[in-house]
């Protein structure tokens, strides 16, 4: 692995934490959800040894089943070529080992708070079936805020009764390896309460009690040596914590705790008031005391003696004060060297008088009913002994639950499928038969399969009452946010909308469904539209959802086509689907006009007649010599009043040297030549009345000949209109007329 390295496209490992015996954890960023996260990877060289890959392999089964806030959580698991890797919850924090170096001497209940966490997540694996076997400092975080994370399975094994680990090897840190663990013995959960024990004496001490130039050394003080006196060193440390210290670490695994649940129970308890003193009942050189009973007692524990022996009750010949079989003859000899013991005496006398001579005087129907009794029971204890446990195998994936139950001597019945919500899609929820009942060999077991957390899909709930909806969705398990809302449709109470929507497929826990509830029509001050225009006006209205209607009038102040008055007036309460009413101005109104016509006729001028004149008299003038050749060029640029006639022009150019009959004869044909072929003249219009003025034409346009035009005129009555006609720029008429005209 190296710093940087993406793993499965999401992981980027950012730093290397630390090695183990068979992994390699690095810090790594997870860039899906944006989180730190630490990285467990099997090491590469061990990569080809089949034992450390099924450890690591069974780790990453194992600790999956474990939700507890005092066990480090598991969000992913890799098992791809040579990326054997578990992704799991990254503690800020230091680790036991450093914390007891950093805060010795702890005090007892600084260790207290700390230890009953460690119990609690202990138990938790316990429960699950799970051992730690390697329970240590180094494999305990302690964050900030003294919150206790205990991590590294990566030795744990499956403690059922068809363990899938079966392996005798030792495997866990030498200075906390129970005795048991150091013979080779397979590591119970009293092996982990020894480390747990081991760890209390370091947290208390600041060493560990067992130490030697070689594992092998430190090994044997395990099992050989008792554990060194704690208030030797803390003599201030109350004895119930001792006691509790004490038979955690007692060589014998029967002797200790039976569960960290007990041990939990009396450490809890131990810096009571009224335990703070209690005596030393555990420890090194506290052996069993040879306990004398006074002589009424010898009588009693001799009953107690007898009663703890094997009873064996007469056959059913046997005559009533027949001796029992189970009583052996005792040698002569003995007899009289007890006769002298006023003690043999009476252990003699209590035979003969004991609880044989009572059997002996039963009746005989009695005792074969006693007879039938103990067979039927011999029965049933031995069919409860050859029944089968059903192992836990909730949290597996099907495979590994079908592997483990067919272990353990059972087949597998019908797979179903089931909504969970603690258990994530695809794994293994819970059994039929349950998991620890027992059942006869080869019965069938159902598993049910998680498909994640209950979904559902959505109804539609618009336009319901908002408390039925919700009494709907909470029955389905959804939390539901109410916003109320505005609506101009929707009766107020009733659902508007609704988030997730309708027909959506969504996970019930966790999902709140917010539903928009009307508050039915909003109630709006009308503003003062005074002024505004239509357009303005007509915006305002649609978005308050208000019907506008429009009227018009003349108005002296208001400038046409904007706002005179309201209805409502303004400040009024309206709501959507109300009417509003404006008055438009039309702008002044108009005086009394009177409209008439005057009908004219346009004369038509040959533009090259009109040369044609100007010339002839400017002939007949005294003008200067250069006058009469500026116009001699005019002429002669001249088209003769003949327009688009390209050859007759040039026919033409001379015809004033042509005979005079000849030129009425040109000026005749160019008569009756289509319109084209005269000249234009650009006629404008101008009128000044009520509705014009000379500052525009009227109108404009070309004449080719005389024109009749008709003028239109408005005026207030009485008054005079005036127009005049420009003719080629030229103003050819001007005149004045009233209505009257």
């Amino acid at each position: 692995m190296r710093i940087g390295q993406l793993i499965d496209e999401r992981y980027e490992l950012l730093s290397h934490i630390g090695s183990g015996g068979m992994a390699n954890v690095y810090l790594a960023f997870d860039h899906i959800l944006e989180r730190q996260v630490a990285i467990k990877f099997l090491r590469l060289d061990l990569d080809d040894e089949t034992d450390s890959i099924r450890r690591f392999r069974r780790e990453a089964m194992s600790i999956t089943e474990l939700d507890h806030p005092n066990i480090v959580d598991v969000y992913d698991i890799g098992d791809k070529e040579r990326e054997n890797y578990i992704v799991m919850e990254y503690v800020d924090g230091k680790d036991l080992k450093t914390y007891i170096r950093d805060n010795h001497p702890i005090s007892p209940q600084t260790y207290q708070a700390i230890m009953l966490q460690i119990l609690d997540g202990v138990q938790c694996a316990h429960d699950h079936g799970i051992v730690h076997r390697d329970l240590k400092p180094q494999n305990i975080m302690v964050k900030a805020d003294g919150t206790v994370k205990i991590m590294d399975f990566g030795i744990a094994i499956i403690s059922t009764e068809t363990s899938i680990t079966q392996t005798s090897t030792i495997i866990g840190s030498v200075h906390y390896l129970s005795p048991e663990q150091a013979r080779g013995s397979l590591a119970t959960a009293q092996s982990d309460i020894y480390s747990l024990g081991i760890v209390s004496f370091e947290m208390l001490t600041g060493h560990v009690p067992f130490d030697g130039e070689s594992a092998v050394s430190i090994a044997l003080k395990h099992f050989q040596e008792d554990l060194p006196a704690l208030d030797a060193e803390r003599p201030h440390i109350p004895n119930s914590i001792q006691n509790v210290i004490y038979k955690a670490t007692a060589k014998d695994p029967s002797d200790r705790y039976q569960s960290c649940r007990d041990m939990a129970e009396d450490l809890a308890t131990a810096l009571d008031a009224e335990n703070l003193e209690v005596p030393l009942v555990n420890g090194p050189g506290l052996a069993a005391e040879t306990i004398i009973l006074a002589k009424p007692d010898l009588d009693a524990q001799a009953e107690t003696d007898q009663l703890d022996q094997t009873l064996v009750l007469p056959t059913a010949g046997a005559t009533a004060g027949t001796a029992s079989t189970s009583q052996a003859e005792v040698p002569e000899a003995s007899r009289s060297e007890a006769t002298g013991d006023p003690a043999e005496d009476r252990t003699e006398k209590m035979r003969s008088q004991g609880i044989w001579a009572k059997l002996q005087s039963l009746p005989r129907w009695l005792v074969a009913s006693a007879l039938v009794v103990l067979l039927l029971l011999s029965v049933t204890v031995y069919s409860a002994m050859t029944r089968v446990r059903v192992p836990d195998v909730a949290k597996m994936t099907p495979d590994q639950a079908v592997q483990l139950i067919q272990e353990a001597g059972l087949r597998v019945g019908d797979q179903q499928e089931e909504s969970s919500e603690e258990v994530q899609d695809g794994r293994v929820t819970r059994t039929d038969p349950e998991a620890s009942s027992r059942v006869k060999e080869d019965a069938e077991i159902d598993l049910y399969v998680s498909t994640g957390p209950k979904k559902v899909t959505l109804k539609d709930y618009r336009d319901k009452p908002f408390d039925e909806a919700k009494r709907d969705l909470e029955e389905e398990g959804f939390k539901v946010k109410k916003e109320e809302v505005y609506d101009n449709q929707i009766k107020s109470g009733h659902v508007v909308d609704q988030d997730p929507g309708s027909g959506q497929e969504v996970q019930v826990k966790g999902t709140t469904v917010t539903l928009k509830v009307s508050k039915g029509k909003e109630t709006f001050s009308l503003q003062d539209l005074a002024g505004k225009t239509q357009s303005e006006v007509q915006a305002y209205a649609d978005s308050i959802g208000l019907n506008l209607t429009t009227s018009s009038e003349y108005s002296n102040q208001v400038e046409a086509g904007r706002v005179i008055r309201q209805n409502p007036s303004s400040s009024t309460k309206v709501q959507a689907g109300d009417s509003l009413s404006v008055v438009l101005s039309l702008g002044p109104e108009k005086p009394a006009t009177v409209q008439f016509s005057h009908t004219i006729t346009i004369p038509y001028s040959d533009p090259g007649e009109g040369e044609e004149e100007e010339e002839e008299e400017s002939r007949s003038s005294s003008s200067s010599s250069s006058s009469r050749h500026s116009r001699q060029d005019r002429r002669n640029d001249s088209t003769v009043g003949l327009r688009n006639l390209a050859e007759p022009t040039a026919l033409f150019k001379s015809w004033r040297t042509w005979p005079v009959w000849t030129r009425v004869q040109a000026s005749e044909w160019a008569k009756d030549q289509p319109l084209l072929a005269r000249g234009e003249n650009h006629i404008e219009i101008y009128i000044d009345d009520y509705n014009h003025s000379y500052a525009s034409p009227a109108d404009s346009f070309t004449i080719s000949r005389d024109t009749s035009y008709t003028l239109d005129f408005e005026t207030v009555e009485g008054d005079i209109a005036s127009f005049k006609v420009v003719r080629d720029g030229r103003t050819i008429i001007e005149n004045r007329v009233k209505a009257s005209d």
